[in-house]
């Protein structure tokens, strides 16, 4: 009793993980977060397993608090009410996400765009690889 329900990972999903192992914690690992891509919205559109995270490690979904996130239509924030009560503030062209990642143990925080992560998350699809630290992504993210 009091156990979050454990949910089975489907071994051939697609699917890219960040989690932190940094120098201050390297043989323990903080899960941040599991995205996987939106097929219905083509190549380049990416969603967060809320609260999940997948590994190759587990055949079941780890439960994970996550990252935050912020959604901006062009450069204004929009709140998460307005998303609700305005679903069109978000349905511009230049509707976007921001989203923190931020690991819980050493305090290593990488904060993202959606236009500029999610062809990252592409690439490292593309090549089969489904984890990547928040350091290595912090520094793909910085070269784009």
């Amino acid at each position: 009793m009091g156990r979050k329900a454990l949910y089975a990972a489907d071994p051939g999903a697609v699917y890219v993980s960040v989690y932190c192992n940094a120098a201050s914690h390297p043989n323990e690992p903080w899960r941040i977060a599991t995205y996987s891509p939106v097929v219905e919205l083509g190549p380049g559109h990416w969603a967060e397993q809320i609260g999940k995270y997948e590994s190759s490690e587990s055949d079941t979904l780890i439960p994970i608090r996550g990252s935050t996130r912020a959604y901006l239509a062009g450069d204004r924030p929009v709140s998460k009410e307005e998303s609700r009560t305005n679903p069109d503030a978000l349905e511009q062209g230049d509707s976007r996400t921001r989203f923190g990642l931020t690991c819980e143990r050493c305090g290593l925080s990488v904060t993202a765009r959606s236009e500029k992560a999610f062809p990252i998350f592409d690439v490292l699809a593309a090549a089969g690889i489904r984890e990547i630290s928040l350091a290595a992504l912090g520094k793909r993210l910085a070269a784009r």
